[in-house]
């Protein structure tokens, strides 16, 4: 590990060298985690700086609009408010003209900007009909600021939406 590490290293440049390093010892997760992270290069965390992220407050049913305006998601955390550890996310997703997004496909992929880093274990998306999923394990495995995209594709058109949570040390 320690050998692949550092050939990646020497190719990325020393400026992410050294934020990798960082990561390395302040997000250390053990070997059986090491390689499992495939959400690292997600395009839209790229700074590394949780400065721009503006968390939401937690209400059952926190309903937001996409980014592009295609769909209006409402999301139920169990526990609620998310919690660090595993949660399961309810979501609705209508499209645009207000009906239900029956049938979409669903990627959730929660991300901690500070740390550049995702989550332990992949979400699986159920669906459950009438245009809601249910989402488990959502794995917030450390407190922090945690961004989670919620990438939707119905209809021809993919979209995508951000849930924000700042997730307490238990």
């Amino acid at each position: 590990m320690v050998t692949t590490m550092r050939a990646s290293l020497r190719t990325l440049g020393s400026t992410f060298a050294a934020f990798a390093l960082t990561f390395a010892v302040g997000c250390d997760h053990g070997d059986e985690h090491d390689s499992h992270d495939s959400h690292d290069s997600h395009d839209s965390h790229d700074s590394g700086d949780s400065g721009d992220v503006e968390v939401d407050e937690y209400s059952a049913g926190l309903m937001k609009m996409s980014d592009e305006g295609h769909f209006m998601v409402a999301l139920t955390s169990e526990p609620g408010p998310p919690v660090k550890g595993v949660n399961t996310w309810t979501l609705t997703i209508s499209d645009h003209a207000g009906a239900d997004a029956e049938d979409a496909e669903v990627i959730v992929t929660p991300y901690m900007p500070e740390h550049g880093h995702g989550s332990q274990s992949d979400a699986v998306v159920t669906v459950d009909g009438g245009g809601q999923y249910t989402v488990t394990p959502v794995d917030l495995h450390m407190a922090g600021v945690w961004d989670s995209t919620i990438e939707i594709t119905h209809g021809g058109m993919t979209d995508e939406v951000h849930f924000v949570f700042d997730i307490e040390e238990v």
